[in-house]
C-alpha cells in the first residue's frame, strides 16, 4: 500500500514537468528530451490526506488524517534521459489515527514524521525505490511504540520484491494489533 502512495506521489511530480496533465500510470514512461538535458527540476507541494485507511480491526478500521509537505528533485542525463527522483515528505502537523466507528477515540503520530525518497530509472522506466525515515510513529507516554515504520526500505520495481529491510515494519507488515487495541 506504501510503496503505490509514494510511485503516485511521484506520479504527480513527474507530471508537474509536464505542459500536459499526465496520469500516475503515464508519469513514468521514458522521459527523453532535449530540453530536459542535464537538468534537475525541483518543486514543492502540499496535499492532504483524510480517511486513509490504516487497517482492519475487525469490525471497525483504523483511519488516518495528515498533512505533508513535499520537496523534489527530477534528475535528468546529458541526453535527457529521466535518471532519479528525490522525494523528501515531512508531515506538517501531527498525524490523527482514529476509530472510524468513534473518532473520538483517537492518537497523534509524532511531529517528526517524515520520509525520504530515491526512485532510480534505467531507460528511462523505474528500477529501484530507496525509501528511508520515519514516515509513520505512534507512540503512547509511558508505554512507548504502538505503531511505527521506521529505516530503509529498498524495491526492485521491475519484480516487486524487497531486496532490504531494515526498522519498525508496522505498515509494511500490517500489523495495527496494538493500534487496535488501544483506539477500541
Amino acid at each position: 500500500m506504501k510503496k503505490v502512495l509514494v510511485l503516485l506521489l511521484l506520479g504527480g511530480a513527474l507530471a508537474a514537468c509536464s505542459e500536459e496533465p499526465m496520469s500516475p500510470e503515464d508519469a513514468f514512461q521514458p522521459a527523453m528530451s532535449r530540453e530536459n538535458a542535464g537538468r534537475t527540476v525541483r518543486f514543492e507541494d502540499e496535499f492532504p490526506a483524510t480517511g486513509q485507511l490504516i487497517g482492519s480491526c475487525g469490525d471497525w478500521n483504523v483511519l488516518t488524517d495528515y498533512l505533508i509537505h513535499s520537496n523534489e528533485m527530477i534528475l535528468f542525463d546529458k541526453a535527457g534521459q529521466l535518471v532519479q527522483v528525490i522525494a523528501r515528505y515531512k508531515v506538517v502537523e501531527p498525524s490523527v489515527y482514529y476509530n472510524d466507528l468513534n473518532p473520538s477515540k483517537h492518537v497523534h503520530g509524532i511531529p517528526a514524521e517524515h520520509e525520504i525518497d530515491h526512485v532510480f530509472f534505467v531507460d528511462g522506466a523505474p528500477s529501484l525505490l530507496r525509501m528511508g525515515g520515519v514516515p509513520v510513529m505512534v507512540t503512547i507516554p509511558h508505554y512507548g511504540v504502538i505503531y511505527g515504520e521506521t529505516g530503509e526500505l529498498v524495491i526492485d520495481l521491475n519484480t516487486n520484491e524487497v531486496q532490504f529491510n531494515a526498522g519498525h515494519n508496522d505498515f509494511q507488515e500490517q500489523d495495527v494489533a496494538a493500534l487496535c487495541d488501544y483506539l477500541q
